[in-house]
């Protein structure tokens, strides 16, 4: 017993020491190394197990000292701690009661606001209560109230409704009409009128979420309302009789008249699109019966089968309907005179639709004063926005655009050009007689057309003037509805187009055999024949059979701008560019035909280039001078086609061009080893020994290849010099390009020349007497069009003789490119001023590809930087530079300051 008091005494000391803090002399830390006392503290200490292992081990007399004594030390202890603390636990008890009194105050306050809410709901929820029934019952008797407004409203309406009429309604007269046929216009618009207020009565009752009205089941106005359907239906019938009968009769009254009580009942758009649908409707109707082979054949008394035109037996055993043999001509002319009805149909049919634009253009509302023109192009146009606001973006792009059109003329064009044109291609997908015949004569088709269009603009046009108002004209004043009446003939005019081409690419096959075009290098080398009949004399026949067909498919559609630009682009230029594509396969480029030595005849490889590059000359050149008697459009797409088979040609002149252009390049950079300080001045007829080879090349390239070129074209020569033409005749851009590149080359050499003196100035000016007349000779007779190359050249000739101080005021700076006008200020420097290519170890040979590669701005640099070190040799010598450097200085500057502006 004394242990186990000793063990709970002992705990419970351990708990105050673990929650207060001990001064020096800690029990807890003389626990730690006492074995007695060291399990106290424990986490998991148990009094019972510490006392029962104690009794066991017979220690009870010893351990029993060590527990009182270790029970006095903690007692000590924590009475030193609170006599330490005393102040501060007095304080904490203090604050605690503080605590206390506060929770008491707050937990009273609760108490009182619980029984303040329960007085004021017990007060509260009884009047809400009374006030909730109040309103609703308000609110039913308002309800009430306006369905009873609505009812006395909708009889009222009714009654005056019926009596304008002089019918009456209910059961016993549910049979009969609800509008008697004494009833006027101005009492159909009447009635029209009070039928559209009965409408909007029944929308103001619709309740939310339900399709029923709120005044569906009150006997009275069920009886009424089924009055007002037959009503409505009555009024709509002979307003839609009068409308018809208006339009028949194409009286302006009687048209306003019904269009009014449809203006009335607020169905204007839909009766304007069921006439314009009625009239395209009977248009189209007249095309189908046209075009229907059996309707043609009865006409004309009887038709064939295939089958039984070709010698079989039996009606079912072809297809489509023929006319019988020798019979061809007559049934054709039956076909074209009755298209011509259709579409004499079709314009009064177009006539009535500008005849219903009209009034609608010139009627009004009498009491809003709206136009109904304004009235039916707002609706459409609502129409299209909300369909486009509800649509998918992919639905949006793929809605019909008729939905967007809103004029009725113009509606009615956009649905006769797509029934028109569904008739006309069940007549071309049949393969029958009428097919044929229409695409035969597929211009003239595009004549009924046109004249159908032609036909409502001037009646419209004619009829809108003599009106003085501002009615619109049946068809667009910009040609645009002729446009969507003719895209109902896409399907013949497809069909036609392709016939078109594929007579067209006839010669251009036989011209140019792929079969002849396998082996390229058999072509060059001869074993063998050359592409097509390339080369031969067939091929003339060919050209001249491609340039009659083309001259036969545009004097067929002369008459029509749009066909012709049809024509143009989707044959003629098509077959063009398959001209192009067949011959670029059959230019040779390999090392045989860069071949250039003068004096020796062409190798296999450019003969055949020339013969092909000869062929497509002809063409270009005759086609060329079509172009500026076409109008804007089919023009430029003949050019672009041109312009393609030109380049092609070009191509295959480009080998032996591009080694007469180094030929002339070598040449002309000879000149540099002639002694130009001294020598003698020029005499007799002869020029320099390099002026005299760069002739021999020109020469040599004109009568060895060029010629051979125009030989190939029937047009020759002269045909270089057309207008119309000059552009698209590639020998004659081939001879411009090396006439442009020896007058450039010459002018850059001669200003690479560092050492002139005046006899070498008067050799160089022979020589260029003698380079422009052999340009003239061989090239270009017209030296004149060689722009600024020939400029150049004129203008070096008294730019040699100015003196150095003349250069910079001189206007003939303004002619010679500015990197020339630089390089020749070296020839007035002293020797000490290096030039770029000497700075750069370079010989005006390689200078000059140097430049071929490299800007003027370029050189610019490289002169600045000679100049520099010039003037930073003369700096140290101590000497003044030469008046070269300022006057290139100068010049520069300008030149290239003027490009940067």
């Amino acid at each position: 017993t004394s242990a186990g008091a000793a063990t709970t005494s002992a705990g419970a000391a351990t708990t105050s020491a673990g929650a207060a803090t001990i001064s020096a002399g800690d029990p807890l830390r003389e626990f730690e190394t006492d074995p007695v006392l060291e399990p106290f503290l424990a986490d998991d200490f148990d009094a019972v197990t510490y006392a029962s292992k104690s009794l066991t081990a017979r220690t009870s007399k010893t351990v029993l000292p060590a527990l009182d004594a270790g029970i006095k030390s903690l007692n000590a202890a924590l009475r030193g701690t609170v006599t330490s603390h005393y102040d501060e636990l007095l304080q904490q008890l203090g604050g605690i009661d503080e605590s206390e009194r506060v929770l008491d105050i707050v937990r009273d306050g609760v108490h009182s606001l619980q029984r303040s809410m329960g007085k004021v709901r017990v007060e509260i929820v009884e009047p809400h209560e009374v006030v909730a029934a109040k309103t609703k019952q308000l609110e039913n008797l308002t309800r009430t109230v306006e369905t009873l407004h609505r009812v006395i409203r909708t009889l009222k309406l009714t009654g005056r409704l019926k009596d304008s009429l002089g019918a009456s309604g209910g059961d016993d007269a549910e049979g009969g009409a609800a509008v008697p046929h004494s009833a006027t216009s101005g009492d159909l618009a009447k009635a029209a009128k009070m039928l559209a207020d009965a409408s909007e009565l029944e929308r103001e009752g619709v309740v939310e979420d339900q399709e029923a009205s709120a005044l569906a089941g009150i006997e009275v106005i069920d009886r009424d309302a089924r009055w007002l359907e037959r009503a409505g239906k009555d009024v709509r019938s002979r307003a839609t009789q009068a409308l018809n009968a208006g339009m028949d009769a194409t009286s302006q009254a009687e048209v306003g008249a019904a269009l009014q009580v449809f203006h009335n009942l607020g169905e204007l758009d839909r009766a304007t699109d069921a006439v314009i649908a009625r009239l395209a409707s009977d248009a189209v109707d007249v095309f189908r019966e046209a075009l229907d082979p059996r309707e043609l054949a009865r006409a004309m008394g009887g038709g064939v089968s295939a089958s039984e035109r070709a010698g079989g037996v039996g009606v079912g055993g072809g297809r489509g309907i023929w006319p019988p043999a020798g019979q061809e001509h007559r049934w054709a002319e039956a076909l074209w005179q009755r298209l011509g009805a259709a579409c004499e149909r079709a314009k009064a049919a177009g006539m009535g639709a500008w005849h219903l634009q009209r009034v609608l253009a010139k009627k009004r509302d009498p009491i809003s004063h709206a136009l109904f023109l304004d009235e039916v192009i707002a609706a459409r146009k609502n129409l299209w926005r909300e369909m486009v606001a509800q649509s998918t973006e992919a639905e949006a792009a793929a809605s019909n655009p008729e939905d967007a059109i809103s004029l009725p003329c113009e509606r009615f064009v956009w649905q006769l050009s797509k029934g028109a044109g569904e008739a006309f291609g069940r007549a071309h997908a049949a393969a029958a007689f009428a097919r044929d015949t229409l695409l035969k004569g597929f211009p003239r088709l595009v004549t009924l057309i046109e004249g159908l269009h032609e036909g409502l603009a001037k009646e419209s046009g004619a009829a809108a003037t003599a009106a003085k108002g501002g009615v619109p004209p049946a068809v667009r004043k910009d040609g645009s509805d002729l446009t969507v009446l003719l895209h109902a003939c896409d399907a013949v005019s497809n069909a036609y187009l392709a016939r078109s081409f594929q007579r067209l690419s006839e010669p251009v096959n036989a011209l140019l055999s792929p079969s002849a075009l396998q082996s390229l290098q058999g072509i060059a080398s001869g074993q063998i024949s050359a592409s097509g009949t390339v080369g031969t004399r067939a091929a003339a026949e060919d050209v001249r059979r491609f340039l009659l067909r083309v001259r036969e498919e545009l004097d067929a559609v002369a008459r029509h701008p749009t066909l012709v630009t049809q024509v143009t682009a989707g044959a003629v230029a098509k077959a063009l560019r398959l001209m192009a594509q067949k011959a670029e396969i059959g230019v040779v480029d390999g090392a045989e035909a860069r071949v250039f030595v003068v004096g020796t005849a062409q190798t296999p490889a450019q003969a055949k280039n020339a013969a092909l590059a000869g062929v497509l000359e002809e063409i270009c050149a005759a086609l060329g001078n079509l172009v500026p008697l076409l109008p804007d459009e089919p023009a430029k797409a003949l050019e672009n086609a041109l312009a393609q088979v030109a380049e092609t040609a070009t191509e295959a002149l480009e080998p032996v061009m591009s080694a007469a252009h180094a030929e002339v390049h070598k040449r002309l950079a000879s000149m540099h080893k002639e002694d130009w300080a001294g020598g003698d001045p020029p005499m007799g007829e002869g020029c320099s020994t390099y002026m005299t080879q760069v002739i021999d090349v020109v020469a040599h390239v004109s009568e060895e290849h060029l010629s051979r070129v125009r030989q190939g074209s029937l047009l020759g020569h002269a045909s270089s010099s057309s207008k119309g033409a000059s552009g698209f005749v590639p020998s004659t851009i081939a001879a411009e390009a090396l006439a442009r590149r020896c007058l450039e080359l010459f002018v850059r050499h001669v200003s690479l020349l560092r050492n002139l003196g005046e006899n070498g100035k008067l050799r160089l000016t022979k020589d260029m007497g003698e380079l422009e007349q052999a340009v003239s000779a061989y090239l270009v007779p017209a030296t004149s069009s060689l722009g600024d190359a020939y400029k150049a050249l004129r203008a070096l000739r008294p730019f040699l003789f100015l003196s150095l101080d003349e250069v910079a005021s001189s206007a003939l700076v303004e002619d010679i490119p500015p990197a020339n006008v630089l390089l020749h200020l070296y020839s007035h420097a002293p020797k000490e001023m290096a030039t770029p290519y000497e700075r750069a170890g370079l010989a005006p040979p390689q200078y000059s590809a140097w430049l071929d590669k490299n800007s003027d701005a370029e050189v610019w640099a490289g002169v600045k930087g000679t100049l520099e070190a010039y003037e930073s040799q003369c700096k140290t010598r101590g000497v003044t530079p030469h008046a070269a450097v300022d006057v290139m200085r100068l010049v520069g500057s300008r030149a290239f300051e003027k490009r940067r502006s």
